[in-house]
């Protein structure tokens, strides 16, 4: 955790700003200039790298012809659709993967350490080898026909084609123990081959079998299953029922586990598979070993929340269910990489780098990380920005705006908000990669962590007025604290653990609270319910992130900062939300259905709304659609 700025004492506020401005008139960050008309500023314009890349991006992609109280989304983003076709955050991963290419391909020196050199000579040779594949080649079979044969060798995949699906005759655990044993996929749970560290057990090696994790990315399901011909009307509603009723079925029986003592049940086979009367371990080890090795009856088997496997059939029952996860499982793992190559024999050397990057990184994640940060990161000149941003130490303000009720409430509600900013440059921790521009709360830790990849261009600029990272990076390190407070993150308390620590008054309230934000956004043609937990924490966020650069301001004795070229006519205050909206600029208002996160637009749009502050900073006169009467708020 990286310590907050302390407060200045006030008899001294002046004199030393005074001091700070002497100073940066001699070595002046923003080569700020003078100009009439930015009365707002100090009639100052900042005119360094920095600024004037900000301003064009926000010059680029808005239009000044659309009053920003008739939609604001629209008067910030209206044109961002007509030069790009990415959102804001997914162009500054794609900035972020053209750098790592550059890395790899430097010729190894001293400096680099050994994994390092591994991953360059990886890459290398990569590269070599796709090139030499790419060859022109007659009769090789293309990339779909690959693809969809195995898919039928698992027994296909019920989203592509419902039509043409045929139910499988094999036990549940037969075909799960087949998937795994043919194509390293596993499915509902896991089973690997480890040491025994169990002293009272004779055998060397033991199984471990474990909960599966969750599907990797399935918004990408209903893509790439279009890619590959899907004929499904109703492709979109059945990847949200996979996810719905497996992975979220499953978390649900892992959460109730969690509350009681987790258990792994060791042993021998013949022993331990009385346990499960609804799973046949010895039927799955069977299979799973098939022409492969011997298993016994004293093989010594460890089954880690073992009351899992007792529900697993329940997760199992439905074939065609199953075999939808079955196969996305397999699809995530492996299809995607396969859409690297097509039909096409021949692909450019950027396509080559694209693929041979992409297979580097999953393999020397946390290397590729450190050469990124040692290259690209100015540590010493973005972290202490960063780091000062809300709210990175117990804050009695926001912790009376968390919560007003009671004061245990608000005594543990400061606790929890005292640790968790974790800004990431190079990273031990399994949970987070430096090389993505993302942002997250583990609430199991009490931690969020803001990756490197984020805090750079356009989300982030490290010289820029303060009005313009507030309002984008301060508000996304705001939004992931309040997701320890919204709907799924209030149930963890300050260490991380599960516990109820609301009081019922609280809770009535929060339900009350909710109601709002899930009418106001089904309004919006999205699912209110759904996305609750990032509108809250977009809102919340938003706000907390406001408060606090006016409290930074006032610190500085309100010191004003210059302007962006081009919005001298502008406040501090909207340049803050314009600098928000941009960061959520997207080509269109496309719902995903199975997105917890609302469309970049309705997200500006909503937000704004329910700011008071937004109003007053553009002058909206009442019943404008950006001026509601009535606002939502939990807090």
């Amino acid at each position: 955790m990286f310590k907050a700025l302390k407060p200045l004492s006030p008899s001294l506020l002046v004199l030393v700003f005074a001091f700070s401005l002497t100073i940066r008139t001699d070595a002046d960050v923003y080569k700020s200039v003078h100009h009439p008309k930015a009365k707002a500023f100090g009639n100052r314009v900042c005119t360094n790298k920095d600024c004037t890349l900000a301003a064009a991006n926000f010059i680029h992609h808005g239009n000044d012809k659309l009053d920003p109280c008739d939609d604001f989304a629209q008067h910030a983003c209206d044109r961002y659709k007509i030069f790009k076709n990415i959102s804001v955050l997914d162009e500054t991963d794609v900035i972020l993967n053209k750098k790592l290419p550059l890395l790899l391909k430097t010729p190894p020196s001293p400096e680099d350490k050994p994994y390092h050199t591994l991953a360059k000579a990886v890459y290398q040779k990569c590269i070599n080898k796709v090139i030499e594949k790419n060859k022109p080649k007659k009769n090789i079979p293309s990339t779909k026909s690959v693809f969809l044969a195995l898919i039928d060798e698992i027994g296909g995949w019920p989203l592509l084609k419902p039509k043409n699906w045929k139910e499988f005759d094999l036990s549940y655990e037969e075909y799960i123990a087949d998937i795994h044993r043919k194509h390293d996929v596993p499915v509902l749970f896991n089973a690997v081959v480890v040491a025994n560290g169990f002293p009272d057990n004779h055998d060397e090696y033991m199984l471990l079998l474990t909960p599966a994790p969750p599907l990797d990315y399935p918004q990408y399901l209903a893509l790439v299953a279009t890619k590959y011909g899907a004929d499904n009307p109703s492709l979109f509603d059945d990847v949200k029922e996979l996810y719905s009723k497996i992975d979220m079925t499953r978390q649900a029986i892992l959460d109730e586990i969690k509350k009681k003592q987790m258990y792994a049940n060791i042993g021998p086979l013949h022993l331990v598979k009385l346990e499960f009367a609804n799973f046949d371990l010895e039927k799955y080890m069977m299979r799973l070993f098939d022409g492969i090795g011997e298993i016994r009856p004293n093989t010594t088997v460890a089954v880690w929340n073992a009351e899992y496997f007792q529900y697993i059939h329940h997760l199992a029952a439905d074939k065609r269910l199953l075999a939808n996860y079955a196969a996305s499982a397999l699809v995530m793992k492996k299809g995607l990489f396969l859409t690297y190559f097509d039909e096409v024999p021949q692909r450019n050397e950027d396509e080559f780098m694209t693929h041979c990057t992409t297979i580097n990184h999953k393999l020397f994640e946390y290397p590729l990380s450190q050469m990124y940060v040692k290259k690209y990161f100015d540590y010493d000149g973005i972290v202490p920005k960063v780091s000062e941003m809300p709210p990175t130490e117990p804050s009695e303000d926001l912790a009376a705006l968390v919560f007003r009720i009671q004061h245990k409430l608000r005594l543990t509600a400061l606790s929890k908000i005292s640790k968790p900013l974790d800004l990431i440059s190079w990273t031990d921790v399994d949970e987070a990669s430096v090389l993505m521009a993302n942002a997250f709360n583990a609430f199991t830790f009490n931690r969020i962590f803001i990756p490197a990849g984020i805090l750079s261009p356009p989300s982030f600029y490290k010289n820029v007025p303060d009005y313009v990272n507030y309002g984008a990076v301060g508000a996304i390190v705001a939004h992931e604290i309040m997701h320890g407070y919204d709907n799924k993150g209030r149930g963890h308390d300050e260490t991380g653990d599960e516990r109820d620590w609301w009081n019922d008054e609280a809770e009535e309230a929060f339900e009350n609270k909710t109601t709002c934000f899930i009418d106001q956004y089904t309004k919006e043609g999205v699912d209110g319910r759904f996305t609750l937990g990032e509108n809250i924490a977009d809102n919340v966020g938003m706000q907390i992130a406001y408060n606090a650069y006016k409290k930074l301001i006032a610190s500085r004795g309100n010191v004003t900062e210059p302007a962006l070229p081009g919005f001298e006519e502008f406040t501090a205050e909207q340049m803050f939300f314009l600098a928000n909206a941009n960061l959520w600029c997207d080509k269109d208002k496309i719902v995903n259905p199975i997105d917890e996160h609302p469309p970049g637009m309705i997200r500006v749009k909503v937000v704004a709304q329910n700011m008071e502050e937004f109003s007053e900073a553009f002058n909206c006169p009442k019943k404008a659609v950006m001026n509601l009467e009535e606002r939502c708020a939990i807090w």
